[in-house]
């Protein structure tokens, strides 16, 4: 029966664990990215964490703070 017990209290936490979203300290939505490297040039959205680009993409992150970027450049 403990052993029962202990493999139901691990999948919960498991479960729990995983749906935890994670906020980024910034993000900025709709910014124009450009990197002449790799010639990306599009409009996209951009996650920072602690100082430094963690994401770029064109999905929606989740941030602490946001920016909306959109037709400031």
């Amino acid at each position: 029966m403990l052993r029962y017990r202990m493999k139901i209290s691990v999948a919960i936490l498991t479960l729990l664990a995983s749906s935890i979203s994670f906020a980024h300290d910034l993000v900025i939505n709709n910014g124009r990215v450009m990197d002449p490297e790799s010639a990306f040039d599009q409009i996209a959205n951009i996650a920072i964490d602690a100082g430094q680009i963690v994401k770029i993409d064109g999905g929606a992150p989740k941030g602490d703070n946001t920016i909306d970027a959109a037709g400031l450049y």
